[in-house]
């Protein structure tokens, strides 16, 4: 990817957009700084969508004013810095729908589920993923679908709501298996895992309930 946006910055063709949706540009840019950002080279991958997010801004595109807050906001998440994901996100939205762009604003309404769920507050979580997910489901696009059902899980888990979150990780592994994407796979793998640990918990903990009861009565 560097080797392509040194190509375009050499011929000054950053503002074309050859047919595309979006500014290749801006786009090659940002998911060069979402690759940095996936190995933990979160300053070098910052840099790279700054200069993604200069060339939108000075564009005027929203679409692509879309996406690249959508692919800054996931950097700033997956780096663990939750507020500054929000702020991104929430941008995110609003260009989205600006320029009618119903697949941006439906992946950043369920990242941003997650976001609100890490910063305390799962209850707002849910009801923008579920909205988010709606969108998605009405596209009948199932690309990213599993990562989607996979933040919502984790959404129902800080919810304390066991079944739920059972459900959607089953759909996520389900998703990423059909459409072979083995790092949503992963994830979701990891997610079932810490819906079994935790109803163990449960379970453990309504059986020390039980025999806490069993003891007492029979003292009695």
């Amino acid at each position: 990817m560097p080797e392509v946006i040194n190509l375009l910055e050499k011929t000054g063709r950053e503002s074309e957009f050859f047919t595309m949706t979006t500014n290749p540009y801006s786009y090659i840019c940002g998911q060069c700084g979402a690759a940095l950002g996936n190995l933990g080279r979160f300053e070098e991958g910052k840099a790279y969508l700054e200069k993604a997010l200069r060339n939108a801004t000075r564009l005027g595109d929203p679409a692509t004013l879309g996406m690249i807050q959508f692919v800054y906001g996931m950097l700033f998440h997956n780096k663990g810095d939750f507020k500054a994901a929000k702020e991104h996100l929430e941008k995110c939205i609003a260009h989205g729908e600006e320029a009618k762009y119903p697949m941006v604003v439906a992946m950043a309404l369920c990242a941003l589920g997650h976001v609100h769920s890490f910063l305390g507050d799962p209850e707002t979580g849910r009801r923008q993923a579920e909205e988010g997910l709606r969108m998605y489901r009405d596209s009948g696009i199932e690309a990213i679908l599993s990562l989607c059902h996979w933040a919502m899980g984790n959404i129902h888990l800080d919810l304390s709501d066991l079944e739920n979150a059972e459900d959607s990780m089953e759909e996520a592994l389900r998703l990423s298996r059909k459409n072979g994407e083995e790092g949503f796979e992963g994830l979701a793998l990891v997610g079932s895992g810490g819906c079994s640990a935790k109803g163990n918990r449960h379970r453990r903990s309504r059986l020390r309930s039980a025999s806490l009861k069993d003891w007492q009565s029979c003292t009695i």
